[in-house]
């Protein structure tokens, strides 16, 4: 028999190494023959079968059909339960043998009009691999500042004492086995106004002055 199947199952893990998995498998056969004979296994030789006349037919095998099953149920359900069991072969569990027994237990009949239905079994083994997760590592993010400031003379009173320049970041991460760490700089240029004051300088001459002006 061929066919094609579709096999939702759900499964669980109680403990570590054990797996269980119960579903429902719909399978569309494609094909469905069958092979029929009758043979002699006991003794193992020295006895063959006659046929309707009496005659010896020097065989050990006779009634042989082949064909098609007929009124086959091309849709087939079935109820999955499954068991599974898995052994480590490496010490962190990243490889792992993994024997599986499933059984199939029919919801239909085979063919129609037949009280026939037929359960599956199968057994089987697969290795798998699972690479160990990666491991977590530490954030950091710190901020450094990086101001320069100008300081500049002026003899007229500024409107202000201080302006405060335009910033630029950047951002930078760097990592290691561990860590994590994300440096964010800040950039900026203030500016600084000083105001110089004019001073009046004089001098005061006392002197007399006689009658014609000297």
């Amino acid at each position: 028999m061929n066919g094609l199947f579709f096999e939702p199952v759900v499964k669980v893990k109680p403990v570590k190494f054990l797996s269980l998995s119960a579903g429902f498998n719909v399978t569309y056969l494609v094909k469905s023959k069958f092979h029929q004979e009758e043979a002699i296994t006991k003794p193992s030789s020295g006895v063959t079968f006659i046929d309707s006349s009496g005659n010896d037919t020097y065989s050990r095998v006779r009634n042989v059909f082949d064909g098609d099953i007929p009124n086959v149920n091309r849709f087939q359900f079935f109820v999955v339960s499954r068991i599974g069991v898995e052994f480590p072969l490496s010490k962190q569990w990243e490889f792992k043998l993994a024997p599986e027994i499933s059984v199939y237990l029919p919801l239909v009949n085979f063919a129609k009009d037949i009280s026939w239905k037929i359960s599956k079994f199968s057994l089987g083994a697969s290795l798998k691999f699972s690479p160990p997760p990666p491991k977590k590592k530490n954030r950091f993010e710190e901020k450094i500042y990086q101001i320069d400031t100008i300081i500049l003379k002026t003899n007229l009173e500024p409107p202000l004492r201080f302006k405060k320049g335009k910033e630029t970041i950047s951002e930078t991460v760097t990592e290691n086995d561990e860590t994590i760490v994300k440096t964010i700089r800040i950039n900026r240029r203030d500016t600084i106004f000083t105001y110089h004051e004019k001073k009046l300088q004089a001098r005061l001459e006392l002197f007399a002055i006689d009658s014609l002006g000297n």
